[in-house]
């Protein structure tokens, strides 16, 4: 069984984890997941480093995070 991350235990102890001055690169951000880690990243004001191998979809994704003011 693998220990916990740091940040699982921040959120065990109901600490607010942000990314600051930094970037974080979201694989797959077109469908699933990705998309919805990228978009709640985006909510945050994190800066978003996008990645999809569907054009169209990464597009898709990078119009819904320019609407959130992202």
């Amino acid at each position: 069984m693998g220990r916990p991350t740091r940040s699982a235990d921040r959120e065990a102890l109901g600490e607010e984890v942000k990314i600051v001055d930094q970037v974080a690169i979201v694989t797959g951000s077109g469908s699933g997941l990705g998309r919805a880690m990228a978009l709640a990243l985006a909510r945050e004001e994190t800066k978003i480093l996008i990645a999809e191998v569907r054009e169209d979809e990464g597009k898709k994704v990078l119009k819904e995070i320019e609407a959130l003011g992202s």
